[in-house]
């Protein structure tokens, strides 16, 4: 635990990532029809969204933003909601968006599994030096752009506390409006906060009737305490997947 400890002062007295600019034009692909990121969501949705995205942007209005979503434990629908909510931003704002997928545990539904190769991906451009745009993928045109994970690995305190992780965040916000991570459950690995220590902003998805109260504080109490940036708390629901979050300043 105290290598985790460790790593969390380092992204404390590190400085936050600024802005540079570029732009990334990687090949087009297309995810399997059975994947997350081929999920089509109705309408309405649109609406609960849009008020996510705005109660976001009141909280974190600066450009080149990093945003996490994680859930407390498995099942709660946070790679769902960050996969939603990237698209929406990419095609109803017209914003560049870079949605990561940083759970290396290879449990539960991946957003990595939706028909692309596993690799190359985020993984490999921390451990193995590769090239950024080697590992992103446009999906369906537009400005809404993927970043697998890469697989899984059982070092994920020590690519999460890397340089090179930090780097690779600073190079993103250079290239994108928002950059929207989507992690592992935080109670179920206390090395995510290292992670999310370094986005603007963090989102927690718990689900209506399933999370027990105390699994949800465990987890808001798990990255306050770690010096993450949490923006509040969005209610999700088995059937309608945000049929009416409920977002708040803690």
């Amino acid at each position: 635990m105290s290598k985790i400890f460790d790593a969390l002062r380092k992204a404390e007295t590190e400085p936050r990532i600024e802005p540079r600019t570029r732009t990334i034009t990687p090949e087009l692909s297309r995810p399997a029809r059975e994947g997350i990121l081929s999920r089509r969501f109705p309408e309405r949705m649109n609406r609960e969204l849009a008020t996510l995205r705005n109660s976001i942007e009141m909280v974190v209005p600066r450009s080149n933003k990093v945003i996490a979503f994680v859930a407390a434990i498995r099942g709660e629908g946070s790679s769902t909601l960050a996969a939603a909510y990237s698209r929406f931003v990419a095609t109803e704002f017209g914003s560049r968006v870079l949605l990561l997928d940083a759970d290396l545990t290879g449990e539960g539904e991946r957003l990595s599994g939706a028909g692309f190769d596993a690799e190359p991906g985020f993984l490999q451009i921390i451990a193995d030096g590769l090239p950024l745009l080697r590992g992103i993928r446009a999906i369906e045109g537009g400005g809404f752009h993927f970043l697998p994970s890469g697989g899984k690995s059982l070092q994920t305190l020590q690519v999460f506390s890397s340089d090179r992780t930090r780097d690779l965040l600073r190079e993103l916000c250079g290239a994108y409006d928002v950059t929207v991570i989507d992690s592992a459950p935080v109670t179920l690995y206390p090395e995510v906060p290292v992670l999310l220590t370094q986005a603007d902003g963090v989102v927690l998805v718990v689900q209506s009737e399933r999370t027990r109260r105390e699994a949800a504080q465990r987890a808001m109490n798990r990255l306050a305490g770690a010096g993450c940036n949490v923006l509040g708390a969005v209610m999700n629901r088995r059937r309608n997947i945000v049929p009416g979050f409920l977002y708040k300043r803690v």
